[in-house]
């Protein structure tokens, strides 16, 4: 994480780092901390002579009691105040944090359309089928793309539904490892989808899933009707399990 921070500022980007992965205050360290450091403490904090076990009274932050809460308060509270409306706004992401970033842009999406540029996940919890708004499917087709833990080698495209977006990869079977192993080539492809952000993924669309809205149904035609031509998913013009 250091080192894709470092790059990011040497570039001339602006960085906001939120940890969704760490949302249980510890009253005795009087920081928060992760599931797992919380499960792992040597004694659990006392408090007049009983032993306390995790209370949402002692260990939760108003505003962060879940990762969707989490980056919730730091969009409304910290990007609105802080970052310009012309800015443009890319995330790296994973597991929760991933997930709680979709549920929050589900309900808000149109609000940050104009500034979200492009997005990068490491085993994001979130499933596309599960979304309501049908451009932020269009974006997580356009502009997003997901790396998993798999025995392909890294940066080979994995024909997974999951997501709605073009998934890849990670070359590694550690979930933790995704980020700080491909770091590098996050970064790259952020430069790539802000120089040509029409074409900065393969064409894969799920058609089924963005129906229905002003506007993305002519992108898509646009998509499929490209040079090299679009592979669309669930709409019958591929064989087999629909890839």
């Amino acid at each position: 994480m250091e080192a894709m921070v470092s790059r990011a500022i040497s570039e001339g980007y602006s960085v906001i780092i939120a940890n969704s992965g760490a949302l249980i205050y510890d009253p005795e360290l009087n920081t928060t901390v992760s599931s797992y450091s919380w499960a792992a403490r040597e004694k659990p904090w006392k408090l007049g002579g009983r032993i306390r076990q995790y209370d949402p009274t002692w260990n939760v932050v108003a505003g962060s009691e879940d990762p969707e809460a989490h980056i919730e308060m730091i969009f409304e509270r910290v990007v609105k105040n802080l970052v310009p409306k012309t800015t443009k706004i890319f995330i790296a992401a994973a597991g929760t944090g991933a997930g709680g970033l979709i549920q929050y842009l589900d309900r808000t999406y149109s609000t940050w359309a104009s500034q979200l540029q492009a997005c990068a996940f490491s085993e994001p919890a979130y499933s596309v089928l599960a979304l309501t708004s049908p451009l932020l499917r269009l974006f997580l087709n356009k502009l997003c793309r997901t790396y998993i833990v798999n025995s392909e080698p890294t940066g080979t495209q994995v024909a997974d539904l999951r997501f709605g977006c073009s998934t890849f990869s990670a070359g590694t079977m550690y979930s933790e490892c995704i980020i700080p192993i491909l770091w590098g080539e996050i970064m790259d492809y952020f430069v790539l989808a802000l120089k040509d952000p029409e074409w900065c993924n393969p064409n894969i669309v799920i058609e089924s899933q963005v129906r229905g809205e002003e506007g993305v149904k002519e992108a898509l035609e646009k998509v499929k009707l490209a040079e090299g031509g679009g592979r669309v998913w669930g709409d019958g013009s591929a064989p087999g399990c629909g890839w």
